[in-house]
C-alpha cells in the first residue's frame, strides 16, 4: 500500500482523530482514494478525496460540529481546503447515487448537509484496488462485485453524455479552467480505455505525450495551466 504524502500526513491523522471525537460511536472508518491513495498527490493541484463511513445517521449538531472542524483544518493546515469527500452510512457502500438517500458531503471546503457528490463505479473501483484505510477496518470485501467492465461503461457514458455535448459550446474552451479540466480528464479516459487501468491525470497526460504526439501542444498547455 502507498503511504500518505508527507505534506498531508498531519492533516489526515488530525482529521481522523477529530472525527472520532465528534461523532463517537457513529464513526466506522475514514478512507482515502484517488491521487492520495495512488501515491500521486500533487501539493499544488490535487484534492484529498475521502469517504467517511458511518454507523448511523448524523444529527444536525454533529453536522454543525463537522462544518466547524473543516474550517478549523483549513485555518491550521495549508492543504486543509483540499479535503473533498462524503459521509456515507454502511448500507450505502457499493451503491450509486440513484439508489441511495442524500448524504452530507464536503466540496471545496464547504460542508453541505445533504445532496449527492462523487459516487460512481470509478469511486468504488479506486477504493477496491487502492483502499487507504486510516486506522479503520477494511471495506474491500464489500466491493468485490465491482468489475472493470463497470469502469469502461462509465468512461463511455462520460464521453458520450458529458463531453460530447460540450463540443456544441465553442466558448467554454477559451477558458483556462476548461482546457485544463477537459484535456486532463480526457487523457485519463483514453488511458483507461487503451491500457485497462486507472492512473493519475498527470500520468495520463504523460502517456498521451508519448502515445499520441499530434496532441502534444494542447496536452503541454493543459499541464502548464495546472502548474
Amino acid at each position: 500500500m502507498n503511504t500518505i504524502h508527507k505534506d498531508v500526513t498531519d492533516l489526515i491523522y488530525e482529521f481522523r482523530a477529530e472525527l472520532q471525537r465528534i461523532i463517537k460511536n457513529k464513526f466506522y472508518g475514514l478512507y482515502l482514494y484517488n491521487s492520495v491513495a495512488m501515491g500521486n498527490f500533487e501539493p499544488e493541484s490535487s484534492d484529498i478525496d475521502f469517504i467517511v463511513v458511518l454507523n448511523d445517521t448524523l444529527g444536525d449538531v454533529e453536522i454543525d460540529d463537522l462544518s466547524i472542524l473543516h474550517n478549523k483544518l483549513i485555518d491550521k493546515h495549508v492543504h486543509g481546503l483540499k479535503l473533498d469527500g462524503m459521509y456515507l452510512q454502511q448500507d450505502m457502500i457499493v451503491k450509486m447515487n440513484n439508489n441511495i438517500e442524500t448524504y452530507p458531503y464536503v466540496k471545496k471546503w464547504n460542508l453541505f448537509k445533504e445532496g449527492y457528490f462523487d459516487i460512481n463505479y470509478i469511486t468504488w473501483w479506486s477504493l477496491k484496488e487502492l483502499e487507504m484505510a486510516i486506522d479503520s477496518p477494511s471495506i474491500k470485501d464489500r466491493l468485490e462485485e465491482i468489475e472493470f467492465k463497470d469502469i469502461i461503461n462509465t468512461m463511455r457514458y462520460n464521453l458520450n453524455q458529458y463531453w460530447l455535448p460540450k463540443l456544441e459550446d465553442k466558448e467554454i474552451f477559451k477558458e483556462d479552467m476548461w482546457v485544463e479540466f477537459g484535456v486532463l480528464t480526457l487523457s485519463r479516459i483514453i488511458y483507461t480505455l487503451k491500457e485497462g487501468g486507472i492512473i493519475s491525470k498527470k500520468e495520463a497526460c504523460e502517456f498521451i505525450l508519448k502515445d499520441s504526439a499530434e496532441w502534444n501542444d494542447i496536452v503541454e498547455e493543459a499541464l502548464a495551466i495546472r502548474k
